[in-house]
């Protein structure tokens, strides 16, 4: 299915082929991930500025200290 769909003209056509393929490949193979990226910050309230993002990049110069008061 994945040839018939790389030398596909109509991208419906292509859409249908590489959708079959997927529903082919879920229902006959097994799939287990092995691993999951994880990552635990503790972060104080006081800190602002701290923002989960995809690349788990967290400059220090965006973030700041809040007063405790």
């Amino acid at each position: 299915m994945l040839t018939k769909a790389d030398g596909e003209q109509d991208a419906d056509e292509r859409r249908r082929l590489l959708r079959a393929a997927e529903d082919t490949l879920l229902a006959d193979y097994p799939i287990a991930p092995l691993y999951y990226y994880v990552s635990k910050h503790l972060v104080a309230d006081h800190v602002a500025g701290f923002a989960d993002n995809t690349l788990d990049r967290h400059p220090s110069r965006f973030m700041s200290f809040r007063s405790l008061n």
